[in-house]
């Protein structure tokens, strides 16, 4: 389980780019190459996950499957929000434990039974 602070700010092309060099011109490197993402969410069939994202609620859980640069290994994600802070657990699965996800969902303690509901992929740097 990890720990996270995070705060997000809405920034147009060019202030990320002022910012991005900004912090290269002051010595920082990326730590990672650019990469694609793709997550596949869960939630129930009321949408309480999400509802409750959008609410703000704590505690409040994102359930999905994630596979970071296109390789084939896959990671079973649950990022929690709660009074404490925000942490995430990952765990490594395998193909058949993916197919099992995608054809029969996933129990939540919270949420119940959560099936896939949204893929999305996207580029990160």
């Amino acid at each position: 389980m990890t720990f996270r602070v995070e705060q997000k700010i809405i920034l147009g092309p060019v202030e990320a780019h002022k910012i991005y060099s900004y912090f290269c011109s002051k010595g920082m490197c990326p730590l990672f190459p650019r990469r694609q993402i793709y997550s596949l969410y869960f939630d129930n069939r009321t949408g309480a996950s999400y509802l409750d994202s959008e609410e703000g609620c704590v505690p409040r859980k994102k359930i999905r499957v994630r596979n970071y640069g296109g390789n084939s290994d896959k990671l079973f994600e649950v990022k929690t929000s709660s009074c404490e802070g925000r942490y995430k657990t990952s765990v490594a699965i395998n193909e058949a434990e993916y197919l099992k996800y995608l054809l029969g969902g996933v129990f939540d303690k919270s949420y119940g039974l959560c099936m896939p509901v949204l893929s999305v992929c996207y580029f990160r740097d």
